[in-house]
């Protein structure tokens, strides 16, 4: 679905901040409100496992650091060769209120759920979105997770397998405010682009949605003949795209 205007305008409303497109899920678990924080803490987890293709990661990560480069209330935290314990000890570590995944995703051929490839001693490691959200679901202080990795948006589509096995709808069920994933294959130049975006336009003061508005728009500037732009979603809880209480800045 390419979220066209209704009128015979051409336009496409996931590339307007102005009718933001989201999938907003209700979930049984309240939500959670939480002020801004006095330092607002990123951790970035890199995972380019041995025998998958190799991805861009550090003009990534230098993109990342550039976008915050300068802004004093912001600590970003690289986790490098992400596994999942060491994930797990990163978070109990200190406070974290954004998680940014780049790697590889994809489906289990079997079961159809899907899978983020952490690695175990340099070899994949694939982590079903149950197990992912499992691992996160403690950290009430995590109010955004970005997926920049394939297929991380999809979920089962076949008749009798659970259409919440998506490795973003699973962490929204679990409680996450706020999940950006992939819905398709996407391309290392897409990808990046869309990830320095976001990331500018989350430092400027814009509410999620619209900064992955802006990040779709990166991706359309970059390629306009391909269709990349419409790969990433947003799956939220929050209905004015805002995870923060920005009436009360923590001391």
């Amino acid at each position: 679905m390419l979220f066209r205007s209704q009128s015979d305008t051409r336009d496409f409303l996931a590339l307007s901040r102005l009718t933001p497109v989201v999938r907003y899920l209700e979930v049984a678990r309240p939500a959670i409100s939480l002020r801004l924080p006095a330092v607002l803490r990123i951790l970035v987890a890199i995972a380019e496992p041995e025998g998958l293709p190799p991805l861009d990661l550090a003009r990534e990560r230098r993109e990342i650091e550039a976008a915050w480069g300068g802004t004093r209330e912001v600590e970003v935290v690289f986790l490098e060769e992400a596994t999942s314990s060491a994930l797990r000890e990163a978070l109990l570590g200190s406070p974290f209120h954004v998680l940014h995944f780049m790697g590889h995703g994809g489906l289990d051929p079997t079961t159809g759920e899907g899978l983020l490839f952490v690695t175990r001693e340099g070899a994949p490691d694939p982590l079903s979105g149950e197990a992912l959200a499992t691992l996160l679901k403690d950290f009430k202080t995590l109010r955004l997770v970005v997926l920049n990795a394939c297929k991380t948006a999809r979920a089962p589509g076949e008749e009798g397998l659970d259409p919440f096995a998506g490795v973003a709808t699973a962490l929204v069920m679990a409680g996450i405010p706020a999940v950006v994933a992939m819905q398709l294959p996407i391309s290392d130049p897409a990808a990046i682009a869309f990830s320095r975006t976001l990331h500018l336009r989350l430092a400027a003061g814009d509410p999620v949605d619209a900064a992955v508005t802006e990040g779709r728009q990166a991706i359309f500037t970059a390629n306009p003949g391909t269709w990349e732009w419409a790969v990433p979603v947003l799956f939220t809880r929050v209905s004015d795209g805002r995870i923060f209480d920005h009436q009360a800045r923590r001391a």
